[in-house]
């Protein structure tokens, strides 16, 4: 049998006489917890130095305990803001958005808040004073900050390539932009597998021992000393992304360096000394959903001016004719590539046209299906020559004699200098 203690429960006497003396006093059965030590919430007190921390910034609340609850710290905060974007905070702000006496609902104090910060962080337009970066002190973590600062500082300091000139065989081209090759002065190329080298000596020894005589891939076409080569970029990877750091000495929104497993590239050579040398190339999706029927042309300095690009843009239609579709080039295009497609989509029109009968009329569907082109591309090159006029309602075309005697002059040019695509030399393509 377990013998109950009997408990002796304090009196008021006692209770008041346990105040006097500073002890706690006993508890007592059915009744609250009664203690004369200070409570946690009177011992707390603002971090912030200089409050009492009386008023808060949370709506009626009188005390606040903690440095995002002060109003005092807010009111600091506007000031500094003030300091650096005069322009942005007046003081009548400061004073609105720092008075507690002011009822304000919670979303409206999240609001500021969030334009506080966001006027922090983004520096006035056109001020590039003393303030050269963000601040971003009390709004983003210290390492935060730090990282930032360190990235910022290196790509001030980063230096610019010393690469000028290239070397591909007997050529020395100057380099119009960088590229992800070494830091070097002169940098020699392998005129036939493309392997960089920083100095002659080890061109030489390589030149000895490579094996490769052409592009790798299949030839789809050859005429005479000109052969084209088509290139899987998921065959022969290296390759490839060779050709495009090359290509970026010499395009400036030249984007793909190293992802070209979804190309095929189309290398035009010149056969000479026993060997198939690179002239140009371009490149085109293997399966395109915007139609796109090149992705990338370039044309070799000590090549241009030679007819080179002229026929790698009929090849490449040549080609959309074979899979009989229309195409486009993909956009955006450089400089000296919209001046080759302009002369190029011109001279489509203009042999239309200098082979039609007098009662025959122009289509523009039927031109578009015949040599490939897109019609938007041919509409737009009509009103860019002026052929493609507006009268009583309908859309002409003007027959100018004087275009197509310059075109037939041009022709006949060309025709001599073996700087046209002959379609019968072309052989079964991957693609097709």
């Amino acid at each position: 049998m377990v013998k109950r203690r009997n408990i002796k429960v304090p009196s008021e006497k006692g209770v008041a006489e346990a105040k006097r003396r500073g002890r706690p006093p006993l508890k007592r059965r059915g009744r609250k917890c009664q203690t004369t030590a200070p409570s946690l919430m009177e011992r707390k007190t603002c971090p912030t130095p200089g409050c009492d921390g009386s008023g808060s910034v949370i709506p009626r609340c009188h005390k606040h305990f903690s440095a995002s609850g002060c109003p005092l710290r807010r009111k600091r905060k506007y000031v500094r803001a003030h300091r650096m974007f005069p322009q942005k905070l007046s003081i009548s702000d400061i004073n609105d958005h720092a008075d507690v006496s002011k009822p304000r609902p919670l979303a409206t104090s999240h609001v500021v808040r969030l334009e506080l910060i966001q006027q922090l962080i983004t520096p006035p337009f056109g001020h590039h004073g003393d303030c050269e970066e963000p601040v971003l002190q009390g709004v983003a973590p210290p390492m935060d900050v730090r990282l930032f600062k360190e990235a910022l500082k290196k790509a001030k300091t980063t230096k610019e390539s010393k690469l000028k000139h290239v070397v591909l065989g007997e050529h020395q081209m100057e380099a119009w932009f960088l590229s992800a090759f070494p830091s070097v002065p002169v940098l020699h190329l392998c005129e036939y597998c493309l392997r960089c080298f920083c100095s002659l000596a080890t061109i030489k020894l390589h030149a000895k021992s490579c094996p490769w005589r052409h592009p790798p891939g299949k030839e789809i076409y050859r005429d005479g000393a000109i052969s084209i080569f088509e290139v899987d970029g998921e065959q022969h990877q290296s390759y490839c992304q060779n050709l495009c750091l090359l290509a970026k000495l010499f395009l400036d929104h030249k984007t793909v360096y190293y992802d070209v497993q979804p190309f095929l590239f189309y290398v035009m050579t010149q056969y000479h000394n026993g060997g198939c040398r690179l002239v140009g190339y371009f490149s085109k999706e293997k399966c395109s959903a915007m139609n796109y029927n090149l992705s990338c042309i370039l044309v070799l300095p000590c090549y241009m001016r030679m007819g080179y690009g002229r026929m790698l843009i009929e090849f490449s239609y040549l080609l959309t004719q074979l899979e009989g579709v229309t195409g486009s080039p993909e956009r955006p295009l450089s400089d000296l590539g919209l001046v080759s497609y302009r002369s190029y989509w011109r001279d489509v029109i203009l042999d239309y046209m200098s082979h039609l009968k007098k009662e025959d009329s122009l289509c523009i569907k039927g031109l578009s299906k015949k040599s490939g082109v897109n019609a938007d591309d041919l509409v737009s090159t009509m009103q860019r020559l002026g052929i493609l006029k507006y009268w009583k309602g309908q859309h002409v075309v003007v027959h100018d004699k004087e275009l197509l005697k310059i075109y037939a002059a041009q022709c006949k040019q060309a025709t001599k200098q073996g700087r046209v695509i002959n379609p019968s030399c072309l052989k079964q393509s991957l693609s097709s």
